[in-house]
């Protein structure tokens, strides 16, 4: 399958939009139908965010890590938006801040990574920086 991104994106794109406007019916019947279109680290990827959105997030997990297996290198943003949050949790705030500047950079409209940065920046008392986001 040669790839075409700019598919890959309007498939990722118009199934986040489902998502997150709660639409979960509407975007499994729009995946079923696109899902042949895409490779399967762009597959694994929209499985995992499709639990994310669902609130599994276990299943998210795994998702995105056989993704992660298949290319290291490709960004998963709301992997990386995970990894902050559980890296906050457990006090280590430097590692939660990278990663959620890697789910930004990697997906610049994905809001919850900012809410949560901002969260951790107002946490250290960094308010300066939590001004320029």
């Amino acid at each position: 399958m040669i790839l075409d991104v700019s598919k890959v994106g309007a498939i990722r794109d118009a199934l986040t939009v489902y998502l997150s406007n709660g639409k979960i019916e509407e975007c499994a019947t729009f995946f079923r139908q696109k899902s042949d279109d895409v490779p399967e680290l762009f597959r694994l990827e929209l499985l995992g965010n499709i639990s994310f959105y669902q609130g599994d997030i276990v299943e998210a997990i795994k998702f995105y890590e056989a993704a992660t297996l298949l290319s290291p290198k490709h960004l998963i943003p709301r992997y990386f938006y995970l990894a902050g949050v559980k890296n906050e949790r457990k006090g280590n705030f430097v590692d939660a801040f990278k990663y959620y500047q890697t789910a930004i950079e990697a997906e610049p409209s994905f809001v919850d990574s900012y809410v949560e940065l901002g969260a951790l920046l107002v946490k250290v008392g960094d308010f300066a920086s939590v001004r320029r986001l």
